[in-house]
């Protein structure tokens, strides 16, 4: 193995633990946000209860039981309420995550090679959006598979920690754009 897969490990570690620690908090905010809404309807009766016995005096049955009849009828939706505003907040980071990719560039389609080739690269020049240099001169053909074939070609990307496969791949599904030169896929 390599010695750099501890170093990796440790930090997606610590990445998850502090998402669990992020998790475990709206998890616990979810319950008693969920506990003070389903005891809301009964203490909302109290309340209510003690207000009308301070300003009106006795309470008499008829009254109480009508108020308890129409708290019974209110409790779902306060039960409900709760889920409505979380479904809502979710729904509103879902959209705008929506959004922000709808909105993203799209990436410009390729011409097709008309000499049957499936990767063509003439003296393309790569670089990462932030400019640091990827591939320099870079030039190579990918035979397209021929109509009979039974075997389709198989091509070998290979290097060192960071000589650009990576940054080589990306360019060639479309994320990347050569600065000079000619990248065609098919």
């Amino acid at each position: 193995m390599y010695g750099w897969e501890d170093s990796f490990e440790s930090r997606l570690d610590d990445i998850r633990e502090r998402e669990l620690k992020q998790l475990r908090k709206y998890q616990i905010l979810n319950i008693i946000s969920s506990a003070m809404w389903a005891t809301a309807p009964i203490l909302t009766a109290l309340a209510t209860f003690a207000v009308y016995s301070v300003a009106y005096g006795a309470l008499t049955p008829a009254t109480a039981f009508t108020a308890v009849s129409l708290f019974n009828v209110l409790r779902f939706p306060l039960t409900m309420f709760p889920n409505t505003i979380t479904s809502a907040v979710e729904a509103n980071v879902s959209v705008k995550r929506l959004e922000k990719f709808l909105s993203s560039p799209e990436i410009t389609g390729r011409q097709n090679d008309p000499m049957g080739e499936a990767v063509v690269l003439q003296e393309a020049v790569l670089q990462w959006p932030n400019k640091t240099p990827l591939l320099r001169a870079m030039t190579f053909t990918v035979p397209a598979p021929v109509q009979g074939q039974s075997r389709a070609h198989l091509t070998v990307v290979l290097g060192a920690v960071g000589t650009g496969k990576s940054g080589l791949l990306q360019a060639l599904i479309g994320d990347l754009h050569p600065v000079s030169g000619l990248l065609k896929t098919s």
